[in-house]
């Protein structure tokens, strides 16, 4: 059999392969690492916009944002106390929490943990999924906190 080509070509082949999987790769952790920080943010926010929805607890319960632990944030849902009507008795929390491109929320109440993944799309972004479907970051918050601030609507997700 006569050779048909130099070894240089099937090597750098698939040398740029490799490069091409190990930028995929680079990008898809930098972007696991951007979604964890957006989701936080978003969480936050979410309580914000809450608050701004119902000033002084007007819905009974004040949601409360903790990052103090950048890797398990919490909300907590406060209500009354009835010796002083101040808001200082907490009725569930959330944590949420990561590893790798898993994310969690482990809930105070017999609520089951919600699993949500971090997927790589075709073109190497990072993406939330939910069931094996692709989310919006502000339907992972809503899958999220709905129920600790909105227990009291049927379960339509």
């Amino acid at each position: 059999m006569a050779p048909t080509g130099s070894p240089r070509s099937w090597i750098t082949t698939l040398a740029h392969r490799r490069d091409r999987e190990r930028e995929r790769t680079r990008l898809f952790e930098r972007e696991l690492n951007e979604l964890w920080a957006s989701l936080k943010d978003r969480l936050e926010a979410s309580c914000d916009a809450y608050e701004r929805l119902y000033p002084h607890g007007q819905a009974g319960i004040l949601a409360q944002y903790e990052g103090a632990d950048p890797e398990a944030p919490v909300v907590r849902r406060m209500t009354r106390n009835p010796a002083d009507q101040q808001f200082t008795l907490e009725k569930c929390r959330v944590t949420v929490s990561r590893n790798g491109a898993v994310h969690r929320a482990n809930y105070s109440t017999t609520r089951r943990e919600l699993r949500l993944t971090v997927g790589q799309a075709d073109d190497g972004h990072a993406v939330a999924q939910h069931d094996s479907a692709d989310i919006s970051l502000d339907r992972v918050c809503e899958l999220i906190l709905r129920p600790i601030l909105f227990d009291d609507l049927p379960d339509d997700s």
